[in-house]
């Protein structure tokens, strides 16, 4: 038996034995786009909160990534048990959008304020492929519902629906926050309880 640190393995490896667990409704071709949405999205984030960004609490980068795909399970779950799950048109660019939710909750959900805006930055020009290193990767082809250009990323979440039609595409889009359809900022005071 051979013992090796988490950080040793990376966050890989993790992945990979998701997608072989992923369910079938799916198809290979949202497979692919996961795992190609996870090789283009990660790292860069990753190493952005890492370097750029104040953390309140670190965490390893197997148990972020961990939360990211749980969190897309969650995100997805109610779509991929419909009875018609598997004749769904829609489920691609839901499952593009769980995933494109995911990464700033997930991956640099524990930094402040200030880094939240830092982050929303560069997360935002890493979708629009503003950096040579960083290519939209093939399997994507294109973001048809990017994040509104108001606000920062973390006040969205993605609504689906088969009768939306938002921005000319079917099937969702993205809405406002608790409280900031309303202009207002839910703020929780120190030594607040949530027991």
């Amino acid at each position: 038996m051979v013992y090796l640190e988490p950080v040793t393995l990376g966050w890989r490896p993790l992945v990979k034995s998701w997608l072989q667990v992923f369910p079938e409704v799916y198809g290979e071709d949202c497979k692919e786009l996961t795992h190609a949405m996870f090789e283009w999205l990660v790292d860069p984030c990753l190493d952005f909160v890492r370097k750029s960004c104040r953390e309140y609490s670190p965490a390893g980068q197997a148990n972020q990534v961990s939360s990211m795909m749980h969190l897309v399970d969650m995100l997805m779950h109610e779509a991929i048990t419909k009875d018609d799950a598997a004749d769904n048109k829609h489920l691609r660019i839901w499952l593009t959008s769980a995933i494109m939710f995911a990464v700033p909750w997930a991956l640099a959900g524990c930094v402040d304020n200030d880094s939240r805006k830092k982050f929303d930055a560069f997360y935002r020009d890493l979708m629009a492929c503003k950096f040579d290193d960083s290519p939209l990767p093939k399997e994507v082809g294109k973001l048809e519902l990017p994040f509104p250009a108001e606000n920062t990323t973390y006040d969205f979440y993605f609504e689906v629906s088969d009768g939306l039609k938002d921005r000319g595409v079917g099937g969702g889009d993205w809405r406002m926050g608790v409280g900031k359809e309303r202009g207002q900022d839910v703020t929780i005071e120190h030594g607040t309880s949530f027991l």
